[in-house]
């Protein structure tokens, strides 16, 4: 689990192991992270995605790891924004229903739509996930039960649900997308208000 050759020159000679996605890499197997925070000698405060993949010679010799910063990822997030009609918007969630992305309000980022159990807040906060900020993130959810609870689900659903959004203080009406290659569910929302407001316009 120690870096021995990285293009980042700080991250040479060290142990990396602590790392719960080194640790998967480790076993021989393609993963890829959780967004989380990048090691403070590299960027301080910035989020990043790692993409590991196995070195196989007789045997696993090492592993490659790539990180990606995690503006790429909220800037692909963010051109959704508004496409489904006025203040219509998308968010991301990872399996354990924290907010990873949302198209237009960066301070709802990293707050779960409802309460973590303690193991998963604490493991968390132990690899300092989301960087010094992880526990006082983490306990303080922005309440949406609907997304949580299909966020956490093996299965989102495909049907269209209605839920209060945190974000704007409004009821909203959305559908529900896990990715193909990730267990993050992408969720596109439209207030109640602007959908019923088209619906108006066509009677």
């Amino acid at each position: 689990g120690t870096a021995i050759l990285a293009t980042e020159k700080a991250l040479n000679g060290r142990s990396l192991a602590g790392l719960r996605h080194v640790q998967e890499g480790l076993k021989g197997v393609p993963v890829v992270s959780e967004l989380h925070a990048m090691s403070p000698e590299v960027g301080a405060g910035e989020m990043a995605i790692a993409y590991l993949a196995p070195i196989q010679e007789r045997g696993l010799v090492g592993v490659l790891v790539v990180w990606v910063r995690a503006s790429a990822l909220w800037a692909l997030v963010a051109e959704g924004n508004e496409k489904a009609g006025a203040k219509s918007f998308s968010v991301l969630f990872d399996h354990f229903g924290v907010r990873i992305a949302h198209s237009y309000n960066q301070d709802i980022i990293f707050h779960p739509a409802g309460a973590l159990d303690p193991a998963t807040l604490n493991a968390m906060v132990a690899e300092r996930r989301f960087g010094e900020r992880t526990r006082q993130l983490l306990e303080a959810p922005r309440a949406f039960p609907e997304q949580f609870d299909r966020a956490r689900a093996p299965a989102p659903g495909r049907e269209i649900f209605r839920g209060f959004a945190p974000v704007n203080q409004q009821w909203n009406v959305g559908v529900a997308r896990r990715l193909a290659s990730l267990p993050w569910t992408l969720f596109y929302m439209i207030p109640e208000q602007s959908l019923n407001a088209l619906t108006e316009d066509l009677v």
